[in-house]
């Protein structure tokens, strides 16, 4: 390898072949001048007969005839210039040279022409690279080149690439022609290319695609197509594009098929039933991208998915389309801003997926976000990036029991919870990078346990390596800092604190027991009143023992015994039968069970309320029993009889009786004897009603 001297042209190439020493086992030459122009004259490798690599750069490179003659065993060829004329037909078809050259690599900064079969001598030739202005392709460049198999024009500004370009490249396997200027793809541009396998377009402004421009690929695997850029004012500038129309079949082997339309919206046409074979990866990205025919067999032979999109939608419904793509395993999606929100709940539904990375995706807002990540049972990875979480709670974690890999990058603040992570327990690592915890325990817990648990690898971190740190009202701490001082348990203080409510609430007891223990008597046989009350409650409508319980104190007893009995149980037929605790009473039995039994073993609760009723706790027990059993049935069961006036300030005293006043009718024991008749009437009216004969 040599360099040239400081003069315009670099001549030390001159007298290669001329040196003492033999050069005819040399293998491998690479030669590269700095800013200096570079001729390679005719023979000027006759001496390296055994030479099978040859890499040349210059500034300025010109080539004379039968530059190369000689290089039988040539194998790989690699010219780099700043500029290089032209390519003449004479330089590789003449005599014996560069009969076995496998790969050519042209490197031209700008124009470069082309002769007609240039490369008619190159019949072996593998894999040939150029990276020049070309402009425009004809049949004639390649037509000699039957045996090449890779073809590479990236870059080449190529504009248009006229019909039967490629016919007879019937070996080609892959070919590129990305970052070029093409604008249209007709039928017969790529005709001839039936073992073509890779096909990449990407980066071109695609304006036009002619029917059935790819149905002569049977053995196409692998298909890149962007940038689209159809100029179609019916749309509205929406990139529409029939796939069924342009493939007119989909290739069996299809497993890798990508399609941009850059900042534009784009529509993607399924017209029929035809599909790859599942294990297509599919990657879509645009402004907004709308699919049609999601139900066909297309969508569910995707098993890869791939997109960025501000919206991906299906129609005519416009739903969010990820919930089509039922075989996916692998799902990539990314939205161009956090805060648009697109329903993503439909995730649940794809139960094959095994790794699920998302980007700038609005979680905070989703309308079913706690059942966005149930059904995942055969989720391993899941990355969040970027995306608007507020915390990360247990229920998003419930099912994912297969997750083996975590990793949340969030510059925005979030709380993390011990909660979500418990669920994943087959957890390996966690990666969490540049997050902005809260400061509350709950995260610094979440510190602690990180570093103390033994199941999987937690990495936490940020861009300069610094301690976590967390939000507070008083700006940045040190979450470790922040757990020490506000969250650290301490043993002596827990048996305190323990010790302490174990004494008052044995004092409490106590105080209960000496103070209310009869409240509390009554409180347990209210409780059993409604549990028998309950297992009778099939027979509500039934038979009763008793049509009326009497609710009254003994000192009223007199006016019971001479106007009340008399009055309803003397009169009839129907006949009432009346419980009064002085008469009908089990003797023996607790007086708070025997409340409770006549009570619901009566139709109706008949409570006379005078000042002395107000003052006796066991009509307080009876009125507060026959409420009770008010609000459980729901029906007319407590009757309000006042033998006198009650003041309304006695009488706001005794809140549960107040709000019965207020909400139901009662009835007033007149003093007038002409207007008694009346109200025996009205009373025994009452209580004859669904009586059971």
């Amino acid at each position: 390898c040599g360099q040239g001297s400081t003069r315009k042209e670099d001549r030390s190439l001159v007298s290669l072949c001329k040196t003492p020493v033999s050069l005819s086992s040399l293998r491998v030459f690479r030669y590269s001048t700095t800013g200096q122009d570079l001729t390679l004259r005719t023979n000027q490798f006759v001496c390296l007969s055994q030479l099978e690599n040859l890499d040349l750069s210059g500034k300025y490179m010109q080539l004379e005839d039968f530059a190369f003659e000689g290089l039988y065993n040539m194998r790989y060829l690699w010219l780099q210039a700043d500029i290089l004329p032209e390519m003449k037909t004479r330089y590789f078809t003449s005599g014996q040279g560069l009969r076995n050259l496998t790969d050519l690599h042209l490197n031209i900064d700008g124009n470069l022409t082309i002769e007609d079969f240039a490369f008619k001598g190159l019949t072996w030739l593998h894999t040939l690279q150029v990276q020049a202005h070309l402009f425009v392709i004809k049949p004639e460049l390649f037509s000699s080149l039957v045996n090449v198999e890779v073809l590479h024009l990236r870059g080449c500004h190529i504009q248009t690439i006229e019909d039967f370009t490629f016919t007879n490249l019937s070996q080609l396997r892959h070919m590129e022609l990305g970052g070029n200027m093409i604008s249209a793809i007709t039928t017969n541009t790529f005709f001839g290319l039936q073992n073509l396998e890779s096909l990449i377009i990407e980066n071109n402004p695609l304006r036009h695609f002619e029917a059935s421009s790819f149905a002569h690929f049977p053995s196409l695997r692998v298909l890149h197509l962007g940038n689209l850029m159809f100029s179609n004012s019916e749309h509205s500038g929406m990139q529409v594009l029939n796939l069924s129309l342009i493939f007119g079949g989909f290739p069996h082997q299809l497993s890798n098929l990508t399609i941009t339309s850059a900042v534009r919206p784009m529509t993607l046409v399924i017209a029929d039933d035809s599909a790859p074979d599942e294990g297509l990866s599919l990657s879509l990205s645009g402004q907004k991208i709308v699919l049609w025919g999601c139900e066909r067999r297309f969508f569910k032979s995707v098993t890869k998915l791939d997109v960025t999109a501000e919206f991906f939608l299906c129609a005519p419904d416009y739903t969010v389309a990820i919930s089509h793509f039922t075989s996916v395993v692998f799902l990539s999606f990314g939205q161009w801003h956090v805060s648009t929100v697109q329903n993503f709940s439909g995730l649940n539904r794809l139960v094959h997926l095994r790794r699920l990375d998302l980007e700038q995706v609005n979680f905070v807002d989703q309308p079913e976000m706690s059942l966005m990540f149930h059904n995942l049972t055969k989720l391993e990875s899941l990355s969040l990036t970027h995306c608007w979480l507020d915390s990360l709670e247990g229920d998003l974690s419930l099912d994912m029991t297969s997750l083996k890999y975590f990793s949340l990058v969030q510059e925005t603040e979030i709380s993390l919870t011990t909660d979500f992570f418990e669920h994943l327990v087959s957890l390996k690592f966690a990666f969490i990078f540049n997050t902005q915890l809260r400061c509350t325990c709950d995260d610094a817990w979440f510190l602690r346990w990180a570093r103390n648990q033994q199941q999987a690898e937690v990495f936490m971190f940020s861009y300069e390596n610094e301690p976590l740190s967390c939000i507070s009202e008083g700006g940045l701490q040190d979450l470790d800092s922040y757990g020490q001082a506000h969250c650290s348990l301490d043993v002596g203080f827990v048996f305190f604190i323990s010790t302490s409510c174990f004494l008052l609430l044995f004092m409490l007891v106590v105080l209960l027991h000496q103070l209310a223990r009869d409240y509390l008597l009554a409180f347990y046989y209210i409780t059993h009143g409604w549990l028998n009350e309950a297992l009778r409650h099939q027979n509500t409508r039934g038979h009763y023992l008793y049509d009326a319980f009497v609710s009254y104190s003994g000192r009223d007893e007199r006016w019971v015994m001479e106007e009340l009995l008399p009055n309803l149980e003397q009169r009839g037929p129907p006949f009432l039968r009346l419980c009064l605790h002085s008469r009908d009473f089990q003797l023996g039995k607790d007086i708070v069970e025997n409340i409770t039994d006549s009570l619901y073993r009566s139709r109706r609760t008949l409570c006379l309320v005078s000042r002395h009723f107000l003052r006796s706790n066991w009509c307080s027990l009876e009125m507060r029993l026959g409420t009770y059993r008010l609000q459980v049935e729901h029906r007319d069961v407590l009757i309000l009889v006042f033998l006198e006036k009650i003041p309304s300030n006695l009488l706001s005293a005794h809140h549960r009786l107040a709000r019965l006043v207020k909400t139901r009718t009662y009835i007033d024991w007149p003093q007038d004897p002409a207007q008694q008749e009346a109200f025996w009437d009205r009373l025994w009216n009452k209580l004859v009603t669904d009586k059971v004969l």
